[in-house]
């Protein structure tokens, strides 16, 4: 299990829902960007990289949690396979 969890890893999601959603996104920044000033460009770039900031948290903190949820997982196991063990009568 923890093998197949490495090697499908990306860092980058490959759901066609998320390229689907970012090539949207991109297409907007380009049609919008054309409309603006240098400065306005300016800060539709700063306002870009937040963005991408926040996503990269998001995503950060969504595995956090979701390998704490695991190791909980795990543990709980652990502990429901070790009090069955000491329950066995010999």
């Amino acid at each position: 299990m923890i093998e197949q969890l490495f090697h499908t890893y990306s860092a980058t999601p490959t759901s066609p829902r998320y390229q689907q959603a970012t090539e949207e996104i991109l297409k907007a920044e380009e049609q919008l960007a054309a409309c603006l000033d240098e400065e306005g460009q300016r800060r539709l770039a700063i306002l870009s990289d937040a963005c991408a900031k926040r996503e990269e948290i998001t995503a950060q903190d969504a595995f956090t949690a979701g390998f704490r949820m695991a190791a909980e997982l795990a543990d709980d196991v652990q502990r429901d396979q070790e009090e069955s063990a000491s329950n066995i009568i010999i």
